[in-house]
């Protein structure tokens, strides 16, 4: 709609970002020929406009669909040209947003000392920029890096400044899924005293919020942590619910 808006108005500038987003909506409906489609007339459109900053988000979101894909090649081809306009215009946001994918693309190809830099410049670029969600998603995804680094502590930090700013934006949803990740690290790090509180603490959120997607997830953990503490009873107890 927006797109066909612009072209009636015969608006200058503007007509690629519909298109890109058309085209992430197209990959979560997994019509990725419709999606290659409309990412490449975005980035096409935003060349011919001049627009560099769509022209970068452009290239980011073309190489998301590659990776979606599994086409590393290409993702990544795509992911540096967006990081190389981004630079070039200076553009701190379009620089988080593709440090985040290229973090994401080296996280899957176990290359985690070059995921863990990326991510550590996502968030301090997003610091820069200032926007509480912004920061909150960085830690998360940071903590995720550095558990996969093998940083438990690191990751558990990064994750507890998460749950902070989560508590004052009132983002119950990511304090859930902070609280079970940190059970989970914690866990892993031996203390699953600390890490049953935290299950807990999310496993209350989640009931206060109804959210269902989250609740195999907690319900596992529960017994994991059951199953650890040597309380088998209780363990079998979790799983029933």
């Amino acid at each position: 709609m927006a797109y066909a808006l612009g072209k009636e108005l015969e608006l200058a500038k503007g007509l690629s970002k519909p298109l890109s987003f058309i085209g992430l909506a197209m990959a979560y409906k997994g019509d990725y020929e419709a999606s290659f489609e409309y990412h490449t007339r975005a980035i096409e459109l935003a060349d011919q406009e001049g627009d560099s900053v769509q022209l970068g988000f452009g290239y980011n979101n073309f190489g998301r669909l590659f990776f979606d894909r599994g086409d590393m090649a290409r993702a990544y081809n795509n992911f540096i040209r967006a990081e190389e306009i981004f630079a070039a215009t200076n553009d701190i946001v379009g620089q988080s947003y593709v440090a985040r994918s290229l973090a994401n693309l080296y996280k899957s190809q176990n290359d985690v000392e070059k995921a863990l830099r990326m991510s550590l410049k996502a968030y301090e670029l997003r610091k820069t920029i200032g926007a509480p969600r912004g920061v909150l998603s960085a830690l998360m995804e940071l903590g995720l890096v550095y558990e996969a680094v093998g940083d438990t502590a690191n990751a558990i930090r990064s994750l507890r400044e998460a749950d902070s700013i989560a508590q004052s934006i009132d983002d119950r949803i990511s304090q859930a899924e902070i609280n079970l990740a940190l059970a989970e690290y914690l866990l892993n790090g031996q203390d699953p005293e600390a890490a049953t509180e935290a299950a807990y603490a999310a496993l209350r959120i989640i009931s206060d919020t109804d959210n269902q997607r989250l609740l195999p997830r907690t319900y596992l953990l529960l017994g994991r942590l059951g199953f650890t503490r040597g309380n088998k009873t209780k363990t079998g107890g979790t799983l029933k619910k």
